[in-house]
């Protein structure tokens, strides 16, 4: 309960430096994703001093919960660190093998979002002929060969009917499907409009778009199917790149060419 969640925090602070390049957002952010307390829902009452505030948490707790996430996660936040800087066309291929194929061993969902962030953006960067298709290639291909034991075992596994759900019971299960469809169009429309008015974070976009298809189309496969967990394992990802996509803004803010705003910006992070 200690060394796990430092390393999260240290992997987290990490990847929004990585994509942000700000100091003081990465340490925001880092503390609001590691925080088994925080949730989009409670920030009205924590600004305005509610004392209804955490009184249903509804936090990051998977992440501090022993032992998964503690563990796992430290292979999902690898995965995002070294898919953004292949994008940007750096070679970091080799961990994101690593951390695919150790997520297919420990964490299932987590493979599978990283799997298909990974072959969306093989697919985007070579209709693009941008350099970066062939490292994801290579990191798609290689992450595949090396899982096929344990993807095959859960073929022929005596307990496998366990895991599956049938529609009754996934439906009984009362998950928000369409509300959280409408969220995720509301936040891919909200890139959209970012991009077209600043075209100079389209590797920014492109990973954060990428990063949302992959819930959003299991969550629709496992809220119709008897193949797949139920839909709500998926939030923990959509969770999380719901929080970065938050921090983008500020990130946006602290960019404009308004210094007083900019300090503005830094000194309410620094207060929240």
């Amino acid at each position: 309960n200690f060394i796990f969640p430092a390393l999260n925090y240290l992997l987290i602070y990490l990847l929004i430096q990585t994509l942000f390049k700000s100091n003081i957002i990465s340490l925001f952010g880092a503390f609001l994703i590691c925080n088994p307390f925080f949730n989009f829902s409670d920030l009205i009452n924590y600004v305005t001093f509610n004392q209804n505030l955490w009184n249903y948490k509804d936090g990051f707790e998977s992440i501090t919960k022993y032992p998964s996430h503690q563990l796992t996660s430290l292979f999902y936040f690898l995965g995002l660190i070294s898919i953004f800087n292949i994008q940007k066309n750096k070679n970091y291929k080799y961990l994101l093998i690593f951390s695919i194929v150790c997520s297919a061993y420990s964490y299932i969902y987590s493979f599978a979002v990283l799997g298909f962030q990974t072959l969306i953006l093989f697919i985007y960067n070579y209709l693009k002929k941008n350099n970066s298709s062939k490292d994801f290639f290579i990191a798609g291909l290689v992450s595949l060969i090396l899982s096929l034991p344990f993807l095959i075992s859960l073929i022929f596994q005596e307990y496998k009917n366990d895991m599956m759900l049938s529609f009754s019971l996934t439906n009984s299960l009362k998950f928000p499907f369409y509300n959280h469809l409408i969220k995720l169009f509301i936040l891919a429309a909200f890139l959209i409009a970012i991009l077209k008015i600043f075209p100079k974070y389209l590797d920014i976009v492109v990973f954060f778009m990428t990063a949302l298809i992959p819930g959003c189309f299991f969550i629709i496969i496992a809220n119709n199917s008897l193949l797949v967990i139920e839909a709500s394992h998926f939030l923990y990802e959509y969770r999380i790149v719901k929080t970065l996509i938050f921090l983008f803004i500020f990130y946006i803010i602290q960019n404009l060419k308004f210094e007083r705003l900019s300090k503005l910006t830094n000194l309410s992070l620094i207060i929240l």
